[in-house]
C-alpha cells in the first residue's frame, strides 16, 4: 500500500511541473541603455534556456540614469516586455514630481512604492526565487523583498567593493550613496 502512495505522489509530480519563476534586481543598465546599447539578451538570457518560465528584471530606480526624453523621472514603475516571458520593470527616482524640492523623501517613497509594487507580483505570479546583482542597494532589495515573501534569495558579487574603494578612492555607486560611509552601511545586512 505505501509503494502504490509513493508511485501515484510521483506520478503527480511527473505530470504537473512546478513553476520556476525568477525575480532579478540589477541597476547595471536601464531598459533605456539596453535598447541603444542592443543588450536585450543580457537580460533574455536569464530565463537559463528555458529553466525558468517567466523572468522579471527589475531597476529600483531607473529614471535616475534616464534621459528625460525616455521618460519622467517621477512617478510609478514603468512596465516593458522584451519576450513573452520577459518583462523589464524600470522604478523612479522619486514618486511625486510636487515632492522633487525634496529628493531624499521622495526616493524614499519611490523606494517603498516598488517594494510594495513588487511583494504584490510576488505573491501573484507566485515568484520563486529572488537574484539580486551586486550586495549594496540592490542586494539590501533582495533581501527585504525575499524575507517580506518567504521565497530564496540569491546575492551575485561581481567584484570586491572594498578593493575598488582602496584602489580609487571612489565609491561603486556614487550618484545613490554619496558618501562611502553609507555605501558600507548598506551592504551590512549579510
Amino acid at each position: 500500500m505505501l509503494a502504490k502512495k509513493e508511485e501515484s505522489r510521483s506520478f503527480r509530480s511527473n505530470q504537473i511541473p512546478a513553476m520556476r519563476r525568477l525575480l532579478v534586481v540589477d541597476s547595471h543598465y536601464s531598459f533605456e541603455a539596453i535598447r541603444e546599447r542592443k543588450l536585450e539578451e543580457s537580460i533574455v538570457c536569464r530565463d537559463l534556456n528555458g529553466f525558468f518560465d517567466r523572468v522579471w528584471s527589475v531597476h529600483p530606480f531607473a529614471s535616475l540614469v534616464t534621459s528625460d526624453k525616455w521618460t519622467n523621472k517621477f512617478g510609478r514603475p514603468e512596465y516593458y516586455s522584451l519576450t513573452p516571458i520577459h518583462t523589464f520593470i524600470e522604478g523612479k527616482v522619486g514618486r511625486f514630481s510636487l515632492l522633487s524640492w525634496f529628493p531624499a523623501l521622495n526616493f524614499l517613497i519611490s523606494q517603498f512604492n516598488i517594494v510594495c509594487v513588487l511583494v504584490r507580483l510576488i505573491r501573484k505570479e507566485r515568484i520563486s526565487v529572488i537574484r539580486a546583482d551586486e550586495p549594496q542597494y540592490n542586494g539590501l532589495l533582495g533581501w527585504v523583498l525575499s524575507r517580506l515573501c518567504g521565497i530564496p534569495f540569491l546575492l551575485r558579487v561581481g567584484n570586491n567593493h572594498d578593493k575598488d574603494y582602496e584602489a580609487t578612492g571612489r565609491i561603486s555607486m556614487p550618484m545613490l550613496f554619496k558618501t562611502r560611509r553609507i555605501e558600507l552601511l548598506s551592504s551590512k545586512y549579510i
